[in-house]
């Protein structure tokens, strides 16, 4: 999984969609990023439940947003 070198591209308040190895979508808006550590702290979309990722295990796309646009916050 190619996860931790985009880490370092994602902000917290980015909204991404995090692919596991088996094709498991994960959609939300990241909350804190810890790229020295390899994870990230997301707002799961639908749910509202903050989730603990490694970026080991994902894949990360970050969903483009309006320049002028304020950090998502679910």
């Amino acid at each position: 999984m190619q996860g931790s070198q985009k880490l370092h591209e994602i902000r917290g308040g980015d909204a991404i969609v995090a692919k596991d190895a088996h094709g498991t979508e994960l959609h939300g808006c990241t909350d804190v990023v810890a790229p020295h550590l390899g994870v990230l702290w997301v707002w799961e979309t639908g749910t509202g439940t903050r989730r603990l990722l490694n970026a080991a295990d994902f894949d990360f796309d970050i969903l483009p947003r309006a320049a002028d646009a304020t950090p998502l916050r679910l």
